[in-house]
C-alpha cells in the first residue's frame, strides 16, 4: 500500500493507483475531459494538473508515491484550469443554448464552474458536419479531440471507424480517408455518443417528425416501449424508476399516443419466427447468425460475404410481423392510420423505416427523455396505468427456448443461463427430448463477432445458434441511453 496526502487529506491506496484514484478516494473533486476509466488516459486536456512539491503532473496518468504531498486546487492550478478551458473553448463552437447537449455538456458544466468572464482569445473552429449516418451525426465545430470516441469505437466496440489524425494544432478526429462516416466500418451502435463530452456526436433525430405525427388526429400512434426503458427514461428526466414504470403509459397518451405496449411481449412473434429458422438451418446441419444491428451484419459480410447466407433476414421477419400488426387494427374498426413508434436504448435501430422493417420511426430514451421534459407534463400528477395487453397464439417449437434465451440475455441482462462466460461471448446450451444439443452463444463486439464468424465458415465452431451484438452488455447498455454528465 501506499501513503499520501491529498489536500491535507492522508489517503491510502494500492500499488499502481493514481493521483486521480486517490483524490476519488479521498473525495476530492479533479476535473477531467479526456480521461475515462480504464479506456483512455492521454492526458491530452491537462485540466487534471495537480501540484506535487511544486511540480505539474497529470493526475490521470501520474502514479502516486510514497509521501506525496498533492495540492489539487491552489491559486497556480486554478488559472492553469482556466487558461486551458479557454483555449480549449476558443476552438469551440460555442453554440450552447441550441446545441443537442446544452445542460448536459461536460466542457459547458466546467466552463460555468471554472470562468467568470469573456476569454482573450479569439475564436477559431474547425466547421463540418457528417449526417451521412441515418444512427450517428458528427458535428466537428464541437470536438476537442479528447480521444474518448476514438478509444471507445477501437478498444471496445473493435470497429475503427473514426481515428485521431495528423499532429499538433491540426490534429483532429477523423474516418479513414475522410469520408462520410457512413463509409467507414462504423455499425452505428452509439457508443460514441455516450462518452463524448460535448455535442461533437449525437444521434440523428427525427423527434421532430414524431413531434408531428402525434399532433395528428388522423393517426393511431402505438408506441413499443423496450424493457430497459423504464429505468433509462427515468435517469433521463430524474425521475425514480418505480414512478416511472407506473406513470410512463399515463405520460405517453398525453404526449399522444394511443396505445403502450412492451416491446418485449411484442419481440415473442420474433423469437418463434428466429426459432422456426434455427430448426431448419440444424436440419440441414448449418449454424444461424443473428444481429439485431444491421451495421454489424454489413461490416462482418464486407470481410465474409459467403456469411450472408447463415444470417437471419431480420427486416424480412419484421417487416411481415409488422405488417399483420397493423392490418389487425382493422378487425378491431379503427378507421386511422396505424403508426408504430419504437423506443430502444439503442441507435442501432434508428435507421429502419417503415419499408425496411414496418417500423415508422425509431427513438432513443435519450430522445424520448427530452420529449418527455419539453412536454411539460408532470409525472408526479400522471395517473397509474398499466401496458396495453398484446395477445400472442402461436405454437412454440423446442427450438424457441434458445432464442427466448439468447434474446433474455442480449436485452434483460439475465445471466443465470450461462453456462460459461468468456467475457465477450456468452455461452449456454440446451438438450432437445430427441436427444439433439443446441449450443449456442452471444458475442459482443465487432472484433469478437468477426473472430467467430471466420470460425463458423472454417468450421472450427461448435455453435448451432449465434447472437452478434454491438454493445457490452446487452441493450441495457446501448449507445441511445440517457447519459447524465455530473
Amino acid at each position: 500500500m501506499i501513503n499520501l496526502t491529498v489536500d491535507n487529506i492522508k489517503v491510502e491506496v494500492k500499488e499502481g493507483a493514481t493521483i486521480l484514484d486517490a483524490a476519488k478516494k479521498a473525495k476530492i473533486e479533479i476535473p477531467t475531459l479526456c480521461y475515462l476509466k480504464d479506456l483512455n488516459r492521454p492526458a491530452s486536456c491537462r485540466m487534471c494538473m495537480v501540484d506535487v512539491g511544486g511540480k505539474l503532473f497529470s493526475a490521470c496518468v501520474t502514479h502516486a508515491a510514497e509521501g506525496m504531498n498533492v495540492k489539487t486546487h491552489t491559486k497556480r492550478i486554478r488559472n492553469i484550469r482556466k487558461t486551458i478551458l479557454e483555449l480549449t473553448l476558443a476552438n469551440h463552437n460555442c453554440e450552447c443554448t441550441t446545441c443537442e447537449k446544452s445542460g448536459n455538456c461536460k466542457l459547458q458544466t466546467m466552463a460555468n464552474k471554472y470562468l467568470t468572464g469573456p476569454s482573450e482569445f479569439e475564436t477559431e473552429f474547425e466547421k463540418g458536419i457528417d449526417n451521412s449516418s441515418s444512427a450517428v451525426t458528427r458535428d466537428l465545430s464541437k470536438c476537442i479531440k479528447c480521444n474518448r470516441c476514438v478509444s471507445m469505437c477501437r478498444d471496445k466496440v473493435g470497429a475503427s471507424a473514426i481515428s485521431l489524425i495528423n499532429r499538433s494544432e491540426e490534429t483532429t478526429v477523423a474516418t479513414p480517408f475522410n469520408m462520410p462516416i457512413i463509409h467507414s466500418d462504423c455499425i452505428g451502435c452509439g457508443q460514441c455518443i455516450t462518452v463524448c463530452p460535448t455535442g461533437a456526436l449525437i444521434e440523428r433525430g427525427t423527434t421532430e417528425e414524431l413531434y408531428d405525427l402525434l399532433g395528428e388526429d388522423t393517426y393511431y400512434n402505438i408506441c413499443l416501449l423496450s424493457h430497459g426503458a423504464y429505468e433509462t427514461l427515468a435517469k433521463g428526466v430524474g425521475a425514480d424508476n418505480a414512478l416511472m414504470k407506473a406513470k410512463v403509459v399515463d405520460v405517453l397518451n398525453k404526449l399522444g399516443f394511443s396505445e403502450v405496449i412492451d416491446y418485449e411481449e411484442y419481440l415473442i412473434k420474433e423469437m418463434n419466427a428466429v426459432a422456426y429458422l434455427l430448426k431448419e438451418n440444424m436440419l440441414e446441419g448449418k449454424p444461424l447468425i443473428y444481429s439485431c444491428s444491421s451495421g454489424i451484419r454489413r461490416e462482418i459480410e464486407d470481410v465474409y460475404p459467403e456469411a450472408d447466407n447463415l444470417f437471419v433476414n431480420l427486416s424480412k421477419i419484421r417487416k411481415d410481423i409488422n405488417t399483420r400488426f397493423k392490418e389487425g387494427y382493422l378487425d378491431r374498426n379503427i378507421d386511422k392510420d396505424v403508426h408504430l413508434t419504437r423506443v430502444e436504448n439503442c441507435t442501432a435501430f434508428l435507421p429502419e423505416t417503415n419499408e425496411t422493417s414496418g417500423i415508422d420511426i425509431s427513438i432513443t430514451t435519450r430522445q424520448l427523455a427530452k420529449l418527455i421534459k419539453t412536454s411539460g407534463i408532470d409525472l408526479n400528477k400522471a395517473d397509474n396505468k398499466p401496458l396495453d395487453n398484446l395477445d400472442y397464439t402461436g405454437v412454440f417449437n423446442p427450438y424457441f427456448l434458445s432464442v427466448n434465451t439468447a434474446y433474455a440475455i442480449i436485452r434483460l441482462g439475465e445471466r443465470a443461463s450461462i453456462k460459461n462466460d468468456k467475457g465477450n461471448i456468452k455461452e449456454f446450451s440446451f438438450d432437445l427430448s430427441d436427444g439433439k444439443k443446441i449450443k449456442c452463444a452471444v458475442v459482443n463486439g465487432l472484433k469478437a463477432s468477426k473472430e467467430e464468424v471466420k470460425r463458423i465458415l472454417d468450421g472450427e465452431s461448435e455453435y448451432n445458434f449465434l447472437c452478434v451484438i454491438p454493445c457490452e452488455g446487452g441493450c441495457e447498455f446501448g449507445g441511445g441511453r440517457p447519459v447524465i454528465t455530473k
